[in-house]
């Protein structure tokens, strides 16, 4: 078999091993499509969506744990760059483009207030928490410093209420009624789930910048510093970008023009 240039040195167990780890993952995400469908379908509702994929996810790295195939805990092992460059654009971009806006702008002051000072608030209590439990002897993190106990704090504040969502949206039968009549409590979830990551990411960030070094007052407005530059910077880079896909949405039509919507979640 001819290789592509540049590859001339990949055996062919090497890629054997690759379609293995292919086929594995297919074979994952079609057992959880089928899942998901065949819940769907015999009205099955004792276990939200987002559960049953987890389900069926440990139940393959089970498998592959106990089997002891190498291809298998490979293709199991978590690979973060896949994430950020495969399917976080596609998760982000899906959710900007289906965002029903009048639920969230309605209430955005509320919102706003539960993620940003909610997130904060749990970051610090987390993290100080941690920070007193290790101090006692109840916990292994650092002592000579809360950086690492921040970290874990800004890491673990953000929740992502997925089967949240999913079971309100069964409850207030969503489905059957447009999302602007969704009620109060929805629109605050789903509002404050939309934007709490974004704040813990920079929170991590800032934290991260900082790891090395003794908490003093002058790290402390480092971090606030840091905070703010990547606050003001990261809205401003979105709502470019936004405003330009808003611009050439309006001047095309996707339905002779489908492969923008796929080319611009990257």
């Amino acid at each position: 078999m001819r290789m592509p240039p540049g590859v001339d040195n990949v055996s062919d167990s090497q890629i054997t091993v690759d379609y293995a780890e292919a086929g594995f993952l297919m074979l994952v995400m079609g057992t959880a499509i089928a899942t998901v469908h065949l819940a769907a379908k015999y009205n099955f509702h004792l276990i939200p969506e987002s559960g049953l994929v987890m389900m069926v996810g440990a139940l393959f790295g089970l498998i592959g744990w106990l089997t002891g195939v190498a291809e298998v805990k490979t293709a199991s092992n978590f690979n973060l760059r896949a994430f950020e460059i495969v399917f976080l654009p596609m998760i982000i971009f899906e959710s900007g483009f289906s965002l029903k806006k009048r639920g969230l702008f309605r209430n955005f002051k509320t919102v706003l207030a539960f993620a940003f000072l909610g997130t904060l608030i749990a970051c610090l209590l987390t993290a100080y928490s941690l920070y007193w439990l290790s101090k006692k002897g109840l916990s292994s993190l650092d002592t000579s410093s809360p950086v690492e106990s921040l970290l874990f704090g800004a890491l673990i504040s953000a929740t992502d209420p997925v089967a949240t969502l999913a079971l309100m949206s069964e409850v207030f039968q969503l489905d059957d009624r447009d999302y602007d009549e969704a009620p109060l409590i929805y629109d605050l979830v789903f509002g404050e789930s939309v934007l709490n990551d974004a704040v813990a990411i920079v929170l991590f960030n800032s934290f991260e910048g900082f790891s090395s070094s003794d908490l003093t007052v002058d790290t402390c407005v480092g971090m606030f510093l840091n905070f703010l530059k990547i606050a003001c910077l990261s809205p401003a880079i979105g709502l470019v970008f936004g405003f330009g896909s808003a611009l050439l949405f309006k001047h095309t039509t996707l339905r002779t023009n489908s492969y923008l919507d796929f080319l611009l979640s990257y």
